[in-house]
């Protein structure tokens, strides 16, 4: 087990890092990888570590594996004495196939040609992002199936690099496919890819290299010198010429974009394949506010907090994440899934003590007591969490990052109401960010600071493209269709993109990208955006709408168990629906332990709106819940029984989340439900104990002015025994107002 989370099955494989198979136990029966570098690399190759796993995380493509965690291994089982603390590690899909070479499928020319085409569609990606892949080789391309077709994986992007971000010039790749320009040490672009794309295909179709050493010297001068042979074969009619042309010594006679691959093998793109076409995300147009946090990180005497808000897709995640990737002792909390209570906290110290910089300066006392946490797994959290974070930010110092902070349930966030000021006094930085179409959620907080994203000027709005697309993108064209129907946001623009794209507005051709700006056009962008979830919901099929209402009838987002287990799917059939909501852009990208979600909340009303007899709807979900689910969000089980107009069993389990409230003494959690009671219409008896419960409450917080003014509304509706406990909570409260003889009366 490696750091009391992944439980080690099996070696996938061993090169400049390991590669194990593993169970994350936070997320039963879901095996993952684990990708473990030893604690004794170069420094050099611990940044190459780190930079695969953001640009992993950076990416959305179904041909290149998915990046989940990343941290140091602090603690092992003996039973893997190869792996040491200090080893980074990050996780990622665990993908069930073989590499190219091992893959027994080839000799059938359709399933090659399939298999060609997936790997020039990705390349396309890539090198419309600006990436240089750098490294692609039958051992790094995985071969597994969907439906019976067969789907390719790119793993290992430890060489991949940003042009943008990174103009350096250094030797990367392996030997046997590394492009001759690259060895001369001459100014390269994208067309490398072409060159290893060809050396693989070569020896795919020959079973062998174009040279016969096995001297590296020897290899690298023959890619310089040496005219390779192309023995014709009648079994692939065209692809000789095809892998001449990818082997050219000369660049400029390469492919100018992989399309053009595809168009001399005689092979289709369609739609499914330019569905993916959208490009990395990049950090854009916010460099002021990250100056303005990594200052405030510097300031090593600043007790202040900072909350970075702004409205959906304004870039806050991003902005964290970049924070995240470039400050190396910060901590980056993402509540995606909605966890709450203790098993919140499990997440949130597991995160801490993957920190390399935070583990080593913990006391063997604060160790046990994390793990006794972990492992005990208390009821009520509160006072353990706080115990456990004073001596946290004691023994050590990190920058704290907790995305999508609004998010939190109230009960979290009263939990946070004790825990913040304690990492203030110890001067440990923490950073939220809020969605600023919800309720501000940081206001208890005292020194706080804001920091707001705004929609993109026009010169941000150029940057951001700039970034984005290849010289070949037409971006100008792109850039007026955005400032003439698109709001400019991050977000909005990635959701614009994909609608540009199955509206065929984008195409993507052998001869280059076109936009068409025709009258069609600017009618359908014109139209409102209830007109472009039309259409984006037309194109979906009945199981896939079935599912995405399911998720719009949710405020705690089911996961794929969930979704699963209602439609009677298993996991893999599930996913793949998931999957295509996704790259039909009605909900955002799937990554592993986190719950989908409708692209934004436009659409979710919109797709919601078409449910019939909703009340029946939201009544089968709850009996489906209590069926099947009687650990799920008990916030939202109540509101899925509210909302099918069962008021007394809503009424039912806030009772329970009331009593669990009232042992940690979470009364501003109480207020809120009880407030919100108030609405239903539940009971005389129901009605009155909720009434009195309120004023208790209210009296707790020391709000005695609004307990009196609540207990003269109700004290003549209700029967002696509530008229009692109002008439002492009364006293109380006027002696709390400093009218003591009133409240001896």
């Amino acid at each position: 087990m490696i750091n009391q989370k992944y439980e080690i099955i099996k070696l996938l494989g061993k090169g400049r890092s390991s590669v194990y198979l593993c169970e994350d136990v936070d997320l039963p029966g879901e095996n993952i990888a684990i990708k473990i570098l030893p604690e004794n690399t170069e420094e050099t190759e611990k940044r190459l570590f780190s930079n695969e796993y953001f640009t992993l995380r950076k990416i959305n493509h179904p041909n290149i594996a998915k990046a989940f965690d990343i941290g140091t291994i602090t603690h092992t089982d003996e039973e893997y004495p190869d792996i040491l603390p200090g080893s980074k590690f990050f996780t990622l899909e665990c993908i069930n196939g073989c590499n190219l070479l091992e893959y027994d499928g080839l000799n059938d020319k359709d399933t090659l040609y399939e298999i060609i085409k997936q790997l020039s569609m990705v390349l396309y990606y890539l090198h419309l992002s600006n990436f240089i892949y750098y490294d692609l080789k039958p051992e790094n391309i995985l071969v597994t199936f969907n439906d019976g077709k067969p789907v390719i994986k790119l793993i290992d992007l430890g060489f991949a690099q940003c042009i943008v971000e990174n103009k350096e010039s250094v030797i990367r790749g392996t030997a046997e496919y590394i492009a001759p320009e690259i060895l001369k040490n001459d100014r390269h672009d994208y067309r490398v890819d072409f060159y290893s794309l060809g050396m693989v295909l070569y020896r795919l179709i020959y079973k062998k290299f174009p040279f016969s050493t096995n001297n590296e010297v020897e290899v690298y001068k023959a890619h310089i010198e040496q005219d390779f042979d192309f023995p014709e074969t009648n079994t692939y009619a065209g692809i000789t010429d095809v892998i001449k042309k990818l082997l050219n010594k000369d660049p400029d006679e390469r492919y100018t974009n992989a399309i053009q691959i595809l168009k001399d093998l005689d092979i289709e793109i369609g739609e499914e394949a330019v569905k993916d076409l959208i490009p990395v995300k990049v950090f854009a147009g916010r460099k002021d506010c990250l100056t303005i946090l990594k200052t405030y990180i510097s300031d090593q005497g600043s007790r202040e907090v900072f909350t970075v808000r702004g409205s959906e897709g304004a870039g806050k995640t991003t902005l964290a994440y970049k924070l995240y990737s470039s400050v190396e002792n910060s901590i980056l909390i993402d509540n995606s899934n909605s966890l709450t209570g203790t098993e919140y906290f499990r997440q949130f110290f597991k995160k801490i003590t993957n920190n390399n910089l935070v583990y080593p300066k913990l006391s063997a006392g604060l160790i046990e007591q994390i793990d006794k946490f972990y492992n005990n797994l208390p009821l009520n959290p509160a006072n353990e969490v706080k115990a456990i974070i004073n001596r946290l930010s004691n023994e050590s110092s990190f920058v704290l990052i907790l995305d999508s902070f609004n998010s939190y349930d109230d009960l979290l966030l009263e939990i946070f109401r004790d825990i913040i000021p304690i990492l203030q006094v110890n001067r440990i930085k923490v950073i939220l960010t809020e969605n600023s179409d919800r309720h501000n959620a940081s206001e208890f907080i005292s020194n706080l600071r804001e920091v707001n994203l705004t929609p993109f000027t026009e010169a941000q709005l150029s940057e951001y493209l700039e970034k984005s697309f290849a010289p070949c993108f037409p971006v100008e064209q792109l850039k007026q269709l955005i400032l003439s129907y698109a709001d400019l946001l991050p977000g909005s623009l990635t959701s614009f993109l994909k609608d540009l794209i199955l509206l065929k507005i984008i195409r993507y051709t052998p001869g280059g990208i076109e936009i068409v700006t025709d009258e069609r056009t600017s009618s359908i962008l014109k139209s409102s955006h209830e007109e472009i979830y039309k259409i984006r919901t037309n194109s979906l099929t009945e199981d896939e709408l079935s599912v995405a209402r399911f998720i719009s009838a949710f405020e705690i987002v089911p996961d794929l168990n969930v979704i699963g287990k209602y439609f009677r799917l298993d996991d893999k059939a599930a996913l793949r629906v998931l999957d295509n909501l996704s790259h039909k852009n009605i909900i955002q990208s799937i990554i592993s332990g986190l719950n989908p979600v409708l692209t934004s909340e436009g659409l979710k009303r919109h797709v919601y709106s078409g449910i019939k007899e909703k009340k029946n709807y939201h009544n089968s979900i709850a009996a489906f819940l209590i069926s099947y689910f009687t650990n799920y969000n008990r916030g939202e089980l109540a509101r899925q029984y509210e909302l099918a107009g069962c008021y007394e069993e809503s009424y039912k389990i806030l009772k329970e989340e009331l009593s669990k409230a009232e042992k940690i003494s979470a009364y501003s959690f109480q207020k809120n439900i009880l407030q919100h009671l108030l609405t239903f219409p539940l009971s005389e008896g129901n009605n009155v104990n909720v009434n009195v419960e309120y004023c208790k409450v209210l009296t707790n917080l020391n709000d005695y002015q609004a307990s009196l003014n609540h207990i003269d509304q109700i004290i003549n509706i209700v029967n002696e025994n509530a008229k009692n406990e109002l008439s002492i909570l009364k006293a109380k409260c006027l002696i709390g107002l400093g009218e003591l003889n009133e409240g001896k009366a």
